[in-house]
């Protein structure tokens, strides 16, 4: 029955993906036009990596190896990385929806494809983490991959104003510098709780079993 669900949860996202990669949307407003397209924004990285992580616990049900990596990406990556999208995204959107996604593009932007990258995206993700078997590798050696993308998509956001003059999201632009100073590692720092929590709830969904005396 999981893997079942699973099997839909990936026809889902890919049809998503499909509609995402051919939206029609004017220049200035096209984020897939810019520098590195749609690959710039971690909405997107992050829902592709919930895709890939899917379709290798899918595959795991055929192959060892491809259960191990769909595990390993989804407490290393997946989990945390859906949350801040999540918990970043409608934070801003409460304080000023402009500084994320701008009114400009709802007539091009269907809101049931804004819904499915930065709401459902949680749903699918505690799907995953709750239904796994508990991981036989440690929180440390899955903090290394974490710390890996987290270190990665920063040094591109920044290569990407170096590279442009401009920051990919437009709330960095309201920011002082010493709130961009600050807003890195408080991320990084949030984004490290996801990661424990992720461990937690799969835990807390898994208990051991006591061994009998």
């Amino acid at each position: 029955m999981i893997n079942l669900v699973r099997f839909f949860i990936i026809v889902g996202m890919c049809y998503e993906t499909y509609c995402r990669n051919n939206l029609v949307i004017p220049g200035k407003l096209d984020g897939a036009k810019a520098y590195l397209g749609l690959w710039r924004f971690l909405t997107y990285q992050n829902f592709q990596i919930l895709i890939l992580t899917n379709v290798l616990l899918f595959l795991g049900q055929f192959s060892n190896k491809c259960h191990y990596l769909g595990k390993r990406l989804l407490f290393g990556v997946s989990f945390c990385a859906v949350c801040i999208v999540f918990s970043l995204f409608w934070t801003i959107w409460a304080i000023d929806r402009e500084l994320i996604f701008p009114r400009a593009l709802d007539p091009y932007y269907p809101h049931w494809m804004n819904m499915n990258e930065h709401f459902w995206i949680l749903p699918v993700a505690l799907f995953n983490i709750l239904t796994i078997e508990r991981p036989k590798f440690s929180k440390k050696s899955s903090s290394c991959l974490f710390l890996a993308y987290s270190f990665f998509y920063g040094g591109l956001l920044i290569h990407i104003k170096h590279h442009t003059g401009k920051w990919v999201y437009p709330f960095f632009n309201v920011l002082k510098f010493s709130h961009l100073v600050a807003f890195f590692p408080i991320v990084f720092s949030i984004a490290g709780c996801f990661h424990n929590f992720g461990f937690y709830l799969n835990a807390k969904a898994n208990p051991e079993k006591k061994k009998s005396v």
